[in-house]
């Protein structure tokens, strides 16, 4: 029997049962800590499920790809417009610790991509490379200025995520973010398409 052909698509409310059973086997918060979680990448946080819907509401100002084969969800790519994520973060900015001593200046074109993550089983180990072409390729079409995105540091560096995310993927880090409520620091990464004059 031949293997049913990978697919990548714009996320249906069909596939949010696939988009979080692949969350809930990457969730940093529901993995063993003793284990090598270093090497393991795609380490996420969780995202609900009515978060998810409203996502797939509103594509003007969200990206959600899903990669599937047949019926089955086997990785996802999710980013916002940079409004609605500092909405569901308040006070984010002021978590932002830059390596140049300021506060990025991001223009409104700004996307921040809050995952990217497949199931750990072997089968959906070629996900990530085509769901971040689409993704990259959706971005470029949407004529986004700015991707951003954050790799957890403490208290795991995340090598895996970091060595894809800059390869794979183009990002570049440019500084930090400390969490005092959970008491995290995530490296802060950003890719540059279309940057305003200004900048």
């Amino acid at each position: 029997m031949s293997k049913t052909r990978m697919e990548i698509h714009q996320a249906t409310h069909d596939d949010i049962p696939g988009i979080l059973a692949v969350q809930n086997a990457n969730l940093y918060s529901h993995l063993d800590p003793a284990g090598d979680l270093s090497s393991r990448g795609f380490l996420v946080y969780p995202v609900a499920e009515g978060e998810l819907a409203a996502v797939v509401d509103d594509p003007q100002r969200h990206i959600l790809f899903v990669a599937r084969e047949g019926r089955k969800v086997m990785g996802y790519a999710l980013g916002y417009d940079l409004d609605t994520w500092e909405a569901h973060k308040p006070g984010w900015e002021s978590c932002v610790r830059s390596d140049n001593g300021s506060a990025g200046d991001w223009s409104q074109s700004t996307l921040y991509l809050r995952h990217i993550a497949r199931l750990p089983e072997e089968e959906a180990a070629s996900a990530p490379l085509p769901l971040v072409r689409s993704f990259i390729a959706e971005t470029q079409r949407r004529k986004v200025s700015y991707l951003l995105g954050e790799i957890l540091e403490q208290p795991v560096a995340n090598t895996r995520s970091v060595k894809f995310s800059t390869k794979a993927m183009g990002l570049s880090r440019i500084g930090q973010v400390e969490y005092p409520e959970d008491q995290t620091v995530w490296g802060l990464y950003e890719r540059t398409f279309n940057p305003p004059p200004s900048r």
